[in-house]
């Protein structure tokens, strides 16, 4: 293990010393990330001539990004890298994405979600690093060059989120993209001499900080519900601190469900699902009702899922 780690760490160097300037710079955010909170979708692909022996991935950022390589989830939960809740400091997180690689195209998708309502204006920063198959060494950066646009979710006055799931939340990360049109060019943001990415994920922070991370502790089912005229309330009978999973059934396109101080938009379909695991709250009853169109038997069940952090280790 320690001679991985020292030859990561080696490539690391080599490849930031060829490519210093760029790596410093690479900042970006959506065009509007200075007037909202709105979770943000950016997208690169890069066809490769050379095929790639080893890459990793560094993720600077403000908020959580949750990583896909040609469309598959790289690292175990989207609340990366580790911040305290409510705050707007840099953190970072590296992934070894090898087993990722496709031979031609590299498809590289992060869904960003702001860590506080707190407006910010550098996002994420996003660097590229390893090895090709002849043995030389590559980087790039994050830069304009890369694409963006809204997510079905934002943040609302109340802390909680607006969920539109009339609208895909999976085509925006596959290695093909339809609807080219509604994406837009992302901004570079400025960086200032302290704020390096190697350095960031130790500003202000203690050891543990930055080698911990957020993950799923347990799910808990709730003990007793109570329905007063087509408004739920549900009692987990203990409290939890995380987030909620609600599963709906045979509502109508449209439709509004107010989950507690968020909404979700119900896309019609047979079975779908509402989750916030972005928005962290600290949960033991919660109250579910709806628009005029909404029925108490539209809920077919409701989980709590109970967040904890642990030691990092190196690992994603």
């Amino acid at each position: 293990m320690a001679k991985l780690l020292l030859a990561i760490i080696s490539l690391f160097m080599a490849t930031t010393a060829v490519y210093g300037q760029e790596y410093a710079l690479s900042w970006i955010s959506a065009p509007w990330a200075e007037e909202e909170t709105a979770q943000v979708w950016f997208r690169k692909q890069i066809i490769e001539k050379k095929k790639i022996q080893h890459l990793y991935v560094c993720i600077a950022s403000t908020g959580y990004a949750d990583l896909y390589i040609n469309g598959m989830g790289v690292g175990r939960n989207p609340m990366a890298p580790y911040h305290q809740p409510h705050t707007s400091n840099t953190s970072t997180i590296t992934y070894n994405a090898t087993r990722f690689l496709r031979n031609d195209t590299l498809t590289l998708a992060v869904w960003y979600a702001p860590s506080s309502s707190i407006v910010c204006s550098r996002q994420i920063s996003v660097m590229c690093y390893g090895t090709y198959k002849d043995g030389t060494p590559f980087a790039f950066c994050s830069n304009e060059s890369w694409i963006c646009r809204p997510t079905t979710s934002r943040y609302n006055e109340r802390e909680g989120e607006i969920i539109d799931g009339r609208r895909d939340r999976r085509a925006w990360k596959q290695s093909w993209l339809e609807e080219t049109a509604q994406w837009s060019g992302c901004k570079k943001q400025p960086i200032s001499s302290d704020e390096w990415i190697n350095n960031s994920n130790r500003q202000g922070k203690s050891e543990d900080e930055t080698n911990t991370v957020w993950t799923i502790g347990n799910i808990i089912s709730y003990r007793y519900f109570d329905n007063n005229r087509d408004t739920l309330t549900y009692d987990f009978g203990q409290g939890l601190y995380g987030y909620l999973r609600v599963t709906i059934r045979n509502a109508r396109r449209g439709e509004k469900i107010y989950i507690g101080n968020s909404t979700y938009i119900c896309n019609g379909k047979l079975d779908e699902q509402f989750s916030t695991p972005f928005t962290l709250q600290y949960i033991r009853q919660i109250t579910i009702s709806g628009d005029k169109g909404f029925r108490s038997d539209h809920i077919v069940n409701v989980e709590g899922i109970n967040m904890i952090t642990r030691p990092l280790y190196g690992k994603d």
